[in-house]
Parts: C-alpha cells; sequence; structure tokens
C-alpha cells in the first residue's frame, strides 16, 4: 500500500489534542462542587461490561496495524508529527 501525503498549510489544522487546551478560569470548580455520584442512561456501569468485552476491547489485526504503521510512516517522512495527524489531514489523503 503507498500514501501520497498532499500539501497541506498548517493553518488548517491544530497541533493540539483534546486535553491540551489552556483551562478556561471561569470553570473551574473546586472539588466540592462536583457531584458526589453520577447517574444516567449513559453511565457506564461495571456489570454491563465485565461479561463482554466485545464492548470495551478491539483485536488488532496484523494487517490493521501494518496500515497503520504505514500511514504513520508516510506522515513521520513528510514531518508530520503525531498531534498534528487529524481529520483534515486524513480527509486529504482520501480524496487524492
Amino acid at each position: 500500500m503507498t500514501f501520497t501525503l498532499p500539501d497541506i498549510k498548517q493553518e488548517q489544522t491544530s497541533t493540539f489534542t483534546s486535553g491540551q487546551h489552556e483551562p478556561i478560569a471561569e470553570l473551574i470548580a473546586p472539588y466540592d462542587a462536583f457531584p458526589k455520584s453520577i447517574t444516567g442512561p449513559t453511565v457506564w456501569k461495571r456489570e454491563d461490561f465485565i461479561n463482554d468485552t466485545s464492548k470495551w476491547q478491539h483485536r488488532w489485526t496484523p494487517e490493521l496495524i501494518t496500515e497503520l504503521e504505514e500511514s504513520y510512516e508516510a506522515f513521520a517522512a513528510r514531518g508530520v508529527e503525531l498531534p498534528e495527524i487529524n481529520k483534515v489531514r486524513i480527509m486529504s489523503i482520501n480524496n487524492h
């Protein structure tokens, strides 16, 4: 498999991934302000996952691992750092 990477200007991408942004001061709350328990339909419960690993584990095939490694190597050869690999860059590859 061969990958050809198009030229993409840095302005179109972000080198930040989620969690690397500066905190928003007015949203910072003290520990006591957080809920003591979390409830609702979106809460993950241990009993829902303990006996069904397919809900939380993914088995990587050797072919998929090879594809991912080749993709990363193509980016790295162009000097693209891992945090810079994002949807915009990947989609541009698929469109060329």
